[in-house]
């Protein structure tokens, strides 16, 4: 595979990821989580992923999406929660 390819297959593994959140969002709405609830979605979409491969039901591409989705919400939040917590810092003065 030269690196054109590469990148070409990484963009669309991407944009489908980015579609996979874009689907999560419009059924479940922004989440914000614990790091546990967040664990436990993952490992729900991880063992859905395995399941499909070894039963040999698919590729387990479609759930491996699903996985990478919940892994890109899951570090949104993260992102959002040192963004507040960096605002407010700022606001009561302790940069």
């Amino acid at each position: 595979m030269t690196k054109k390819e590469h990148q070409s297959a990484m963009s669309k593994v991407i944009e489908d990821v980015i579609e996979g959140t874009d689907r999560q969002i419009k059924k479940w709405g922004f989440n914000e989580h614990t790091h546990q609830e967040w664990k436990a979605i993952l490992s729900e979409e991880l063992a859905k992923m395995e399941t499909e491969v070894v039963v040999g039901k698919t590729d387990g591409y479609l759930e491996g999406v699903q996985v990478a989705a919940v892994m890109m919400s899951w570090l949104r939040n993260l992102k959002a929660a040192k963004t507040y917590h960096d605002k407010m810092m700022k606001i009561v003065g302790f940069e």
